[in-house]
């Protein structure tokens, strides 16, 4: 059947699948897909934040139908682009040969989803950058020991305010989660009717 997705964002994604059938059915988390299915099919009206799960089946005219593909899953966005904010960092090392196998990485408290693996180069710093996330969501900061942590430095900075800093040559924190941070992005000008949490859909089950 060789069932594959392609989503690239938003709320929509497009199902496509290898068959000699001319009819097909569908079914999406376990739920029959209402109308006529073609290939590819796009489904719409996807929920942010949420895992879905896609089978197809032949329809075989008088023979009946096949057996139901081996189900093929993916996760929607967190939120919309446009509901999303900058957070910039910058990294140092004692030594400027790199973070040595050191990483931050950026994780969705609520999915446990990785949104971001960040990590210093052998370049001269300090190396600086940025990163998407949600308004809204609550992100955390978690540190992967690598030979020498110590040496490390960075600095986080959202809304023009350190949120996050250790210098470089100071003691390291132990790995795992540092730092637990709930994105406000105040850069949005939404009605004063509207809520911005409404733009962001919740599930803890991805």
């Amino acid at each position: 059947t060789d069932l594959t997705i392609d989503y690239t964002g938003g709320t929509e994604a497009t199902i496509s699948w290898t068959s000699d059938a001319e009819a097909w059915n569908m079914r999406v988390n376990g739920e029959d897909v209402e109308g006529t299915i073609t290939n590819p099919y796009t489904l719409t009206g996807l929920e942010l934040a949420t895992t879905y799960s896609v089978e197809v089946q032949a329809v075989c005219g008088e023979d009946g139908t096949s057996e139901w593909s081996n189900p093929v899953s993916f996760n929607t966005d967190l939120c919309m682009p446009e509901y999303m904010c900058e957070i910039s960092y910058s990294f140092t090392d004692q030594y400027n040969d790199s973070w040595n196998g050191a990483y931050m990485n950026i994780v969705d408290a609520t999915t446990g989803k990785l949104l971001h693996e960040l990590t210093m180069p052998n370049v001269e710093g300090p190396y600086e950058g940025s990163f998407n996330v949600c308004d809204g969501r609550e992100i955390q900061f978690v540190w992967v020991s690598g030979s020498y942590p110590n040496e490390c430095g960075y600095t986080f900075t959202h809304n023009g305010e350190v949120i996050l800093e250790k210098e470089a040559s100071t003691t390291a924190p132990e790995a795992g989660v540092i730092f637990t941070y709930t994105v406000d992005c105040d850069c949005f000008m939404l009605d004063d009717d509207k809520d911005h949490s409404t733009f962001i859909e919740e599930n803890d089950e991805i």
